[in-house]
């Protein structure tokens, strides 16, 4: 986002980040260097777009577009992860891994636990040819220090 007070029919709110009103950016990087590859001003929905896929799915699609056939590996938020989407970039000849939203519309909740199942620290895997998804629930809040002279190593 950047920042921008004036008027404008690209200007965007978005209230839950700490630049909350200006122009959207899409922007593909590369993670070595920080250079910028290729960019994409957010001006507003399209009618033209691609109906296949939704926003974001069509962001990282146009970005990539360029890289296509040289199997870098593209790494995304979970507003851009889809399972339709990264099976396109590996069709186009693009890794990608991202994290990926449980409400969305292709999350594996078949295979998967429900988020009650799940103890800190448990692990799942699901594998569908060419495509893997790992889901595991963090450990949760690190121990006080004042419980940590209380532990004991035996030998």
């Amino acid at each position: 986002m950047v920042a921008f007070k004036g008027r404008s029919s690209m200007k965007q709110f978005m209230p839950l980040k700490p630049i909350k009103r200006g122009f959207k950016v899409w922007a593909l990087a590369d993670s070595q260097s920080g250079f910028l590859l290729n960019f994409d001003v957010y001006t507003g929905k399209k009618s033209d777009g691609n109906v296949e896929y939704g926003l974001g799915e069509n962001v990282v699609l146009s970005l990539t577009d360029k890289l296509k056939n040289k199997f870098y590996c593209i790494y995304f938020d979970n507003f851009f992860t889809s399972i339709p989407l990264i099976s396109k970039l590996l069709y186009d000849g693009l890794f990608a891994c991202g994290t990926f939203r449980v409400n969305k519309i292709f999350y594996l909740k078949h295979l998967m636990k429900n988020d009650n199942k799940y103890m800190p620290g448990d692990i799942e895997y699901a594998q569908s040819k060419e495509i893997s998804v790992m889901r595991w629930k963090n450990r949760g809040a690190k121990p006080k220090k004042n419980r940590l002279h209380h532990l004991k190593i035996e030998l």
